[in-house]
């Protein structure tokens, strides 16, 4: 039984919550690369979660849970001082 933020409406709100989470703790700072790669990954891993075991499937549920996390990051980077 998937969780309740599995759903679609939910999983979009979670990628969006995963990147902020990822702009307030001060993990985009954790690997020399961009702070948009780190919030992608975080919406990217909120998917992967929510996908059966394996490998998640490059389609546009993906992309659209990475632009999530890099809008939550974003949000939460710039908007919030």
């Amino acid at each position: 039984m998937m969780p309740e933020v599995c759903t679609k409406k939910n999983k979009r709100a979670a990628t969006f919550a995963a990147g902020a989470v990822i702009a307030l703790t001060g993990y985009d700072t954790v690997f020399p690369l961009p702070r948009g790669v780190h919030y992608a990954l975080a919406g990217v891993a909120t998917d992967a979660y929510c996908q059966s075991p394996g490998y998640p499937q490059l389609d546009t549920e993906l992309m659209m849970c990475a632009a999530g996390g890099v809008l939550g990051g974003i949000f939460i980077r710039y908007m919030s001082y």
